[in-house]
C-alpha cells in the first residue's frame, strides 16, 4: 500500500480512495507483483507496474505464505518452518504429547498437543468443538532451529511464535478462523530484540470458487502495464493485448535438460577432465557474495566425501566479479576440495548459454554426461542422484 499522507484516514487506517493497490497472481509458472493506482487519484497517471519472477515462483509464494504480514499464519504457517504448518510439524514429530485435560479457550474446550521438532517446541489447543480448528498455538524457536536457505542457521537468538484466535464464523457449514492475533518476541542473550503484534482477518471466504469465472491464477493485466523480469535486468516489458512484448521467453536461459553437458574448460584449464569413465558429474554455478551460495557450498563440502564414494564428481563454477585472492582465501578457510574455475568475461551471456536462472544454480548429469537435472537444492541431490542413476 501506498503510505503516502493522502493514503491513510485519522485514524491511521488505508483510505482506499487515496491509496494505490497491489495485486499478486500466480499461474503454474511464474508470479506477476502488480501496483497499479486508483483512478480516483487525477494527480497521479503513473502506468501500473508490475515485477516477474518465474524461477523463484515457489520460494516467493512461501515467503507470502510464512510472512506474518500477509496472513499465512491463519492457516498455522510461520517463517523458519521449511515451508510446514504448525500442523505438519506435529504430523511429522517422533512423539506427541496430549493433554488428558481440556482447556477453555474462547469458550470453548481445547486440548493441548504438544511435541519438540528440529524446528522448534509446537504447542498447538485443538477444539473438536470448532471442527478440530487450532484455537491457539506457540512455536518456540532455540538457537539454531530457524531453517532458512535449504539448511537450520544459527544467529545466537531465541523467538516465540503466539497466535490466538479472536473469532471463528461458520462458512457453508464449517468453522473458519476468521479473526485472530499473532505475536512474536525475539531474544538475545536475555535481552528483547523485538517484539510484534499482527492483526490478521480472513473476509469473503468462499470455499467453492468457480476459478474460470473468477480468472484467478491466469495473468491478465491492465493495458500498458509496466514490467521487469528478475532474470532478465535492464530490460522493460509492456502487457500489450493480452501479452507481454517483447517476450520475456526471448530473453530467458534454456533447460539444458536431456543435453551433453557444456564443455567446462572455458572456466579454468582442465576443469572437467576426469580419466574415470562413468561418474556423474555435478556442476554448482555460486557467487561468494551471496549467504545462499557460500551456504550451498560448505554444504557440498560437507557431503564431499559421500559424493565421492557414490561416483559424482563435483566442479565450482564461480558467476561474479570477485577478486581471485578474495575467493581463493575464502575456499582455503572453509576446506572446499572440489575443482573449480570462474567465468572471466561476458558473466551475464555465458549464464544463459547454461540456463542458470540464479545463484547458487545446480546441474547434474548421469554417467554420460548428459544433464538429468538442474535448478535444485541442495536438500534435493540425493533423491536427483537416485532418480539419475535409475534413469
Amino acid at each position: 500500500m501506498d503510505r503516502s499522507a493522502d493514503a491513510l484516514q485519522p485514524d491511521g487506517t488505508v483510505n482506499e480512495s487515496g491509496s494505490s493497490f497491489i495485486t499478486d497472481i500466480f499461474d503454474n509458472q511464474q508470479a506477476v507483483h502488480l501496483e497499479f493506482y486508483n483512478p480516483a487519484l487525477t494527480n497521479r497517471r503513473r502506468l501500473p507496474r508490475a515485477g516477474l519472477v518465474r524461477r523463484s515462483r515457489d520460494k516467493w509464494l512461501q515467503d507470502y505464505v510464512e510472512t506474518p504480514p500477509y496472513g499465512g499464519s491463519l492457516a498455522g504457517h510461520f517463517m523458519g518452518n521449511n515451508g510446514q504448518s504448525i500442523l505438519d510439524l506435529l504430523k511429522g514429530a517422533t512423539c506427541r504429547r496430549v493433554e488428558n485435560k481440556a482447556t477453555e479457550v474462547m469458550g470453548y474446550d481445547a486440548w493441548l498437543v504438544e511435541a519438540d521438532t528440529p524446528y522448534g517446541t509446537v504447542r498447538a489447543w485443538i477444539s473438536p468443538r470448532l471442527d478440530y480448528n487450532c484455537l491457539k498455538w506457540e512455536i518456540a524457536k532455540r538457537p539454531g532451529q530457524y531453517h532458512r536457505d535449504g539448511q537450520f542457521v544459527d544467529e545466537g537468538w531465541s523467538g516465540t511464535a503466539t497466535f490466538d484466535v479472536e473469532k471463528a464464523d461458520q462458512v457453508e457449514g464449517r468453522y473458519i478462523v476468521t479473526q485472530a492475533r499473532l505475536n512474536y518476541r525475539v531474544e538475545a542473550s536475555g535481552v528483547v530484540v523485538s517484539d510484534d503484534t499482527y492483526r490478521l482477518s480472513l473476509k469473503n471466504v468462499d470455499l467453492s470458487p468457480d476459478y474460470e469465472a473468477l480468472g484467478a491464477f491466469t495473468i491478465n493485466l491492465p493495458e500498458g502495464t509496466e514490467a521487469t523480469h528478475e532474470e532478465i535486468p535492464g530490460r522493460v516489458f509492456h502487457w500489450t493485448k493480452g501479452k507481454f512484448v517483447p517476450d520475456p521467453d526471448d530473453y530467458l536461459p534454456k533447460s539444458l535438460i536431456g543435453k551433453p553437458l557444456p564443455s567446462l574448460e572455458g572456466f579454468a584449464k582442465g576443469l572437467g577432465q576426469d580419466s574415470r569413465t562413468g561418474r556423474m558429474v555435478l556442476v554448482c554455478f555460486w557467487d561468494v557474495r551471496q549467504r545462499s551460495s557460500r551456504n550451498a557450498v560448505k554444504m557440498l563440502a560437507k557431503r564431499g566425501q559421500e559424493l565421492e564414494d557414490t561416483g559424482v564428481v563435483v566442479f565450482l563454477v564461480h558467476a561474479a566479479d570477485v577478486p581471485a585472492d578474495d575467493l581463493q582465501a575464502w575456499t582455503a578457510e572453509n576446506k572446499i576440495p572440489f575443482a573449480s574455475g570462474c567465468i572471466t568475461s561476458e558473466c551475464e551471456t555465458v549464464l544463459l548459454q547454461w540456463g542458470v536462472h540464479a545463484r547458487p544454480w545446480l546441474i547434474l548429469t548421469d554417467g554420460n554426461r548428459i544433464v538429468t537435472s538442474e535448478g535444485f537444492s541442495i536438500t534435493e541431490l540425493g533423491e536427483r542422484i537416485a532418480t539419475s542413476r535409475r534413469n
